[in-house]
């Protein structure tokens, strides 16, 4: 027909829209992401700088909620375990300085090392809590 891939009465081709392959949420032909879930729709959007943090977020986002493979869950544990090991570290360093004042430096890396020991337990269980359900599901 004169040329054309798709059919005239294609919803997809008259709304000019282009589909996430995660979601499948319609998107706007030049939007590097979708505006649904986030996941990258062009190569370019995994390639730039600022992008590919977004995309790379996106691969550990996707790798936590559908870990396909205990590849996937052995990867992550390889990542997050030593970030567990050191916030638990600093975390656990002492407050004080002299045994009396406390001291900013303290509380900052107390701080610092809750966050980090939070994060990763919160991603560490995800993955793995996931990784069973999954395997429950299919047996």
């Amino acid at each position: 027909m004169n040329g054309e891939t798709k059919p005239p009465d294609d919803p997809e081709a008259e709304s000019g829209k282009d589909l996430c392959s995660r979601c499948l949420f319609p998107n706007e032909l030049e939007a590097p992401f979708c505006e649904k879930c986030g996941a990258p729709l062009t190569p370019y959007a995994s390639t730039a700088p600022f992008e590919s943090v977004r995309a790379e977020g996106e691969l550990y986002l996707r790798a936590v909620e559908q870990p396909g493979s205990l590849v996937v869950v052995l990867g992550m544990w390889i990542i997050f375990a030593p970030c567990l090991v050191v916030g638990a570290i600093i975390s656990s360093m002492p407050l004080r300085e002299d045994g009396f004042s406390i001291s900013f430096i303290g509380v900052f890396a107390f701080l610092f090392g809750s966050f980090v020991l939070t994060v990763s337990s919160v991603v560490l269980f995800k993955t793995t809590r996931s990784y069973l359900r999954s395997r429950r599901k299919n047996r």
